[in-house]
């Protein structure tokens, strides 16, 4: 099935499914950080339906508020290129 992921370049599934184990969360642990059902984030999982934008961004918040909490790196890649970008900027070094 395809996704809107990667017509964008952002997280796959495989990426996504990595990242709710590195969290130890399970599927319907994940769906509930979410907000989604456990049937329904399930079927993203599997390919059953497809990974949409809405997605990525509930993922990436959930992985935000969890790297705020714990480990900064659990954040995606481009909020961190942004939160450097950011940084450097109220240093009057960009």
């Amino acid at each position: 099935m395809t996704t809107d992921a990667n017509v964008y370049g952002d997280l796959t599934v495989e990426d996504i499914i990595s990242l709710r184990k590195s969290l130890g969360f399970t599927q319907a642990g994940f769906a509930q950080e979410l907000g989604l059902g456990s049937r329904a984030w399930s079927a993203v999982e599997t390919g059953e339906a497809t990974l949409r934008r809405i997605h990525i961004h509930a993922v990436e918040r959930v992985a935000l508020h969890y790297a705020s909490l714990t480990n900064p790196m659990l954040a995606s890649a481009a909020v961190r290129r942004d939160a450097l970008e950011l940084a450097r900027k109220l240093e009057g070094r960009d």
